[in-house]
């Protein structure tokens, strides 16, 4: 006979229910968010220090990711977050950044390389899936 609690839920039972718990509460991201990772390069070259931002049709907060030297970015939903809102979205990339003369040491402004169609009035638009998504762009200047 099976040892009960005082609330009649057998001992082993409350012991699964809170392994459970911990294993599907330690999965490590959100259901409502795909990982989104790839390369963008400019009339075949990396483009190193891109600022790509997923900005979904539907109500809610962007997601953002900076280039590296290759050209590679990673989406980040917030500071600690990976990914981007599953859905539709319109992605702008630019490379213009404010400059900070008052940081030390000085961050110089980037100028925009950049045809508009690719940040402004973007044309590019992309789905994003559960799971993850690589999703490259390969931008033309002209």
């Amino acid at each position: 006979m099976k040892k009960l609690t005082r609330s009649g839920f057998p001992r082993f039972g409350w012991f699964a229910l809170l392994f459970g718990v911990v294993i599907l509460g330690c999965g490590g991201g959100r259901s409502d968010l795909g990982r989104v990772s790839g390369m963008v390069t400019l009339d075949g070259q990396p483009l190193p220090n891109a600022t790509v931002i997923f900005q979904p049709d539907a109500a809610g907060p962007a997601s953002y990711g900076l280039t590296d030297s290759q050209g590679l970015y990673t989406m980040m939903y917030d500071h600690s977050t990976r990914g981007a809102v599953i859905g539709p979205h319109t992605v702008r990339i630019t490379t213009f950044q404010e400059g900070d003369s008052d940081a030390e040491p000085p961050i110089p402004a980037a100028p925009e390389k950049l045809p508009a169609k690719f940040n402004r009035t973007s044309e590019l638009r992309e789905e994003i899936r559960a799971g993850n998504n690589e999703i490259d762009f390969a931008l033309v200047s002209q």
